[in-house]
């Protein structure tokens, strides 16, 4: 089903956050059915769990990869062009004290020397305009945007928008969770970033 839509869509790579994949037999059951490269970092039990998938066409572009142990991390270093680029898939906790500790210890699993896209569920936002409902700002986000200099892809094209990817069962609190971050020298590359339906 996900080969589907993947294949459908050409992307290059899709970024996946709490797989709730633990078992090492379906792990691998699942990798056989990929057709191109699939990184895990294992869910803890129930709890957690990242996987990128990759196209076919990057099977022997990926130099080297990292995971934690945590199920919250996967970062994959890829050659384009001989362009470095470093891929990293996030899972961050809800708890505001160990996501705090978490995006302190984010860059152990950054490698040097390369351009980063950072993706995932950061369960958290820096904006006012990423919330609907009651808003609790994270500051340590924006920190740690700071310290890498890095975009927020899709505010970066949607200055002024409000779009949510999380809602409450009622509708009536919504929040931006899932955010594309780049380094700020790719800033002007992106063509495009969308918040859609995943069914």
């Amino acid at each position: 089903m996900i080969s589907d839509f993947f294949r459908s869509k050409h992307f290059d790579f899709c970024l996946i956050q709490e797989s709730m994949i633990s078992d090492p037999s379906v792990q691998l059951r699942l990798s056989s059915d990929w057709p191109g490269p699939s990184f895990w970092a294992p869910a803890v039990g129930r709890r957690g769990g990242v996987v990128i998938l990759g196209s076919e066409a990057f099977r022997d572009r990926v130099s080297v990869w990292q995971r934690d142990t945590d199920g919250r991390v996967l970062s994959l270093l890829i050659n384009i062009d001989d362009i470095y680029i470093n891929l990293v898939d996030v899972y961050a906790p809800t708890s505001p004290a160990e996501r705090r500790i978490f995006l302190q210890s984010l860059h152990t699993y950054f490698f040097p020397n390369s351009r980063f896209i950072v993706g995932g569920d950061f369960n958290c936002y820096d904006s006012h305009l990423d919330k609907l409902g009651s808003a609790v700002i994270d500051s340590n986000l924006s920190d740690f945007k700071s310290a890498f200099r890095f975009r927020d892809a899709w505010r970066s094209l949607n200055p002024k928008v409000k779009a949510y990817t999380w809602f409450s069962p009622d509708l009536s609190v919504a929040s931006r969770l899932d955010t594309f971050m780049v380094s700020s020298s790719l800033t002007d590359q992106i063509e495009s970033c969308d918040i859609g339906p995943c069914v």
